[in-house]
């Protein structure tokens, strides 16, 4: 099986994620936004057989940034801060690198802020 990211561009990414963050305002259940999103997720990629590997991946990035966003904000990687949690494109990306071919059970655990901070500084300096 060939790597997530050869099939799930990290354009697509970002969409979904700005589209996760946008379903996520409206709910404080984690299992509701799930459910939910897991529905509008597989109605875009329904021929994709990736779906539910891009779904638990995208999901497990949206959940550890939201866990960590008050350290996310001070470290000036959040938009509108933490009680907003709206990611800069930065750090959607740094998600994107960290979490697309990394297992979203182990990864989620050894992930550090630090890393995804300095992942989205590197990110920034690339997309300047």
């Amino acid at each position: 099986m060939k790597p997530l990211s050869e099939s799930y561009s990290i354009e697509a990414w970002c969409d979904d994620f700005h589209n996760l963050n946008e379903l996520a305002a409206g709910t404080q259940d984690h299992q509701q936004l799930r459910d939910s999103y897991y529905s509008h997720f597989h109605l875009i990629y329904s021929e994709e057989s990736w779906v539910d590997l891009a779904f638990e991946r995208i999901v497990a990035a949206y959940l550890w940034m939201m866990k960590n966003r008050n350290e996310l904000d001070a470290g000036d990687a959040l938009v509108l801060g933490a009680s907003g949690g709206i990611a800069s494109v930065s750090l959607i990306e740094a998600l994107y690198r960290c979490f697309v071919n990394n297992d979203a059970k182990t990864i989620y655990k050894k992930v550090t802020v630090k890393q995804i901070l300095t992942a989205t500084t590197e990110q920034k300096k690339t997309n300047s």
